[in-house]
């Protein structure tokens, strides 16, 4: 699979090709609304995330599986990217395969039950939505965050958008923090990463 893209300095988004087909943000846009206003690349941030679950779809992954693997994707060949005129081959069958079930969909080891599997997020049930989230969380409490995120404090621009954005990311936030296995996930989480995990949820779940 080939990835082009033409960088706007002055509006700081880009046009992307995939196989030489103008890539549409339209149905990335309805599984997780990163950015509307354009893909970016080049940096952590909400327009390479949308750019990132693009690519995968517009390549024929499966949603499920696409929300699942494009934080990965972004972080693994989107932020990497120069911020201006780019060509990149992916094997896009070959990374799937290495990522096997996808580090999200095995509860952390060391944090939660091994024996339980997550599922996808399904976003049409707000407990599912959580429990999605909750995993993502776990993964970091053992693996910690990429480099690409320095200072850590830029995880979370990536980290809010994947909440509701109809009013409902509160009850998420509040789902998660009531989740019984969530403060050792927040435990682990913070001694890994230095970021204060159930202060900053405890807060936007009053705000949100």
């Amino acid at each position: 699979m080939r990835i082009e893209g033409d960088y706007d300095e002055v509006h700081w988004y880009g046009e992307v090709r995939v196989d030489g087909r103008p890539l549409d943000p339209g149905p990335s846009l309805k599984v997780r609304n990163h950015s509307p206003d354009g893909f970016a690349w080049g940096y952590a941030g909400s327009g390479p995330a949308q750019l990132a679950l693009a690519v995968l779809l517009a390549a024929g992954v499966p949603e499920p599986q696409a929300a699942e693997h494009y934080q990965e994707f972004k972080r693994e060949f989107v932020e990497r990217l120069d911020r201006s005129r780019f060509a990149l081959d992916v094997d896009l069958d070959d990374w799937l395969r290495r990522k096997g079930a996808g580090r999200s969909r095995l509860l952390a080891q060391a944090v939660l039950d091994p024996s339980r599997v997550q599922r996808p997020v399904d976003t049409s049930s707000l407990s599912a939505w959580a429990e999605g989230i909750l995993a993502r969380l776990a993964d970091v409490a053992v693996q910690g965050l990429p480099d690409a995120y320095d200072p850590p404090e830029e995880y979370w621009y990536d980290f809010w958008p994947d909440l509701p954005w109809d009013g409902r990311g509160s009850d998420v936030l509040r789902l998660i923090l009531g989740h019984g296995e969530f403060p050792l996930v927040a435990q682990a989480f913070t001694a890994k990463t230095g970021l204060d995990l159930a202060g900053v949820l405890a807060e936007a779940s009053l705000q949100r």
